[in-house]
C-alpha cells in the first residue's frame, strides 16, 4: 500500500501506521465513490494469521451507507477463493469494544468474538473466522 492511498484514507492519521508494523500486506480492497476512496479491507499477513483492517471515511454521506458491507463481502470472497494459496488457518478482526457497526459486520461475515483477546485496557478485542482446517 502506498503511502498516497494511506493519507486518503485515514487523513495522515498514524494510527494505521502503527497498527501495520510488523506486517505485510497481502491485499486491499477499496471502494470509490467517484475518485474519492470510501471504504477499504485490507488484509495484512502477521506471520500467525490474516489481520483485517476495515475503514470507512468519515462523514454523514458515507457511514451507514452498506459500502464496508460491499467492500468486506469482496475482501472474504478473495479470501474464500484463494485459500489454498495461503499458509494461514485464521483470519483475525481486531475492533474496538464500543464499535457496534464494525462487530455486527465481522459477526454478519462469520467472525466469532475470541473472549481470551481483551487487551489489557479492554478497549480492543479480536473477532476470529477459521479459514481450512
Amino acid at each position: 500500500m502506498n503511502e498516497d492511498d494511506k493519507n486518503k484514507i485515514l487523513a495522515g492519521s498514524e494510527e494505521y501506521l502503527t497498527f501495520e508494523q510488523g506486517s505485510s500486506v497481502i491485499k486491499r480492497f477499496l471502494k470509490e465513490y467517484g475518485d474519492t476512496p470510501i471504504s477499504f479491507f485490507d488484509l495484512l499477513d502477521d506471520g500467525n494469521s490474516i489481520n483485517v483492517i476495515v475503514g470507512t471515511r468519515s462523514g454523514d454521506q458515507y457511514r451507514g451507507k452498506g459500502y464496508a458491507s460491499e467492500i468486506v463481502k469482496e475482501g472474504m470472497n478473495w479470501i474464500e477463493k484463494n485459500k489454498g494459496k495461503l499458509s494461514q488457518e485464521k483470519v483475525v478482526w481486531g475492533v474496538r469494544v464500543d464499535n457496534n457497526a464494525s462487530i455486527k459486520l465481522a459477526e454478519k461475515s462469520g467472525f466469532k468474538l475470541d473472549k481470551s483477546s481483551y487487551s489489557d485496557d479492554k478497549k480492543w478485542v479480536n473477532y476470529e473466522k477459521k479459514i481450512r482446517r
